[in-house]
């Protein structure tokens, strides 16, 4: 079976096991000073938050071009399928663990603007281009392998408990993707004009289970905390930024904590 990318380009080749698994060790490492809940939400964040990459317009720039390829709204994507993988943990991984990664997952590219903007602007170049996108059965399989490759690269690491790996390999092992696929495709095929109107029900269904948490100022504060993280995580691994970096990224980590902490106890 044939491999999945989560890069290509400038002479790059990056397997999106490799790149989860990297995020998500270093996520979880940056996270090591932060309470429990934090830390696991760091790695599941870091472990899915470019699964999205495994749908067929992603993949199928990746194997055409060495040009690099954009990866628009992929984020969207990414957190619809992750709520899959995150309602079926079993009840120890805690609620709180999965809303954190969910919303991190989601805004891991809010720099570059709202999701749901993005997604119309997918629309617009997917109907420009009359590219036909997908989530086959075919990527479903590959994606549930880079997975659990992933979590085997993560297992060589010996830094994360090994009953967590456990937990979230046999869940992966467990997930039926029709469902998802059912979605994503729908949400594919919608036109321009419904596109971003269903790309947001898809995603209040994904956050439905934590509706209550998402109004709580603790959420909020981690949810960005472990955003802040991913990011960090991300780049690093992305190596995008490591000639210039001046300061270990816990150095930054601590800024942006501080910045939070600034932003969720100003009075509204």
């Amino acid at each position: 079976m044939s491999r999945l990318l989560s890069y290509r380009g400038e002479g790059v080749e990056e397997l999106l096991a490799s790149h989860l698994a990297e995020v998500g060790y270093h996520a979880y490492v940056l996270a090591s000073k932060r309470e429990a809940t934090v830390r696991l939400a760091a790695l599941l964040a870091g472990l899915l938050h470019d699964i999205g990459k495994a749908l067929d317009m992603y993949q199928d720039c990746m194997l055409k071009t060495e040009k690099g390829c954009s990866y628009l709204a992929h984020e969207i994507f990414s957190a619809i399928m992750s709520a899959e993988i995150l309602g079926n943990l079993p009840e120890d991984i805690p609620l709180e663990a999965r809303c954190y990664a969910l919303q991190a997952i989601l805004f891991h590219h809010q720099a570059l603007g709202n999701p749901l903007n993005r997604i119309g602007e997918l629309a617009k170049r997917l109907a420009r281009q009359k590219t036909r996108a997908t989530f086959s059965g075919k990527r479903a399989k590959q994606l549930t392998a880079e997975l659990l490759e992933a979590v085997s690269l993560l297992e060589q690491r010996q830094a994360i408990p090994q009953n967590i790996l456990e937990t979230i390999r046999a869940t992966v092992q467990n997930i039926d993707w029709n469902r998802v696929a059912v979605n994503i495709n729908s949400l594919l095929e919608a036109g321009i004009a419904t596109i971003t109107r269903l790309a947001q029900q898809q995603l209040e269904e994904a956050r439905k289970p934590f509706k209550k948490l998402l109004e709580e100022t603790k959420t909020i504060f981690s949810s960005k905390l472990v955003t802040g993280v991913l990011i960090m995580a991300d780049i690093y691994t992305a190596g995008r930024r490591r000639a210039k970096e001046k300061q270990p990224l816990h150095k930054h980590l601590e800024k942006y904590i501080k910045h939070l902490h600034t932003q969720c106890t100003r009075p509204p």
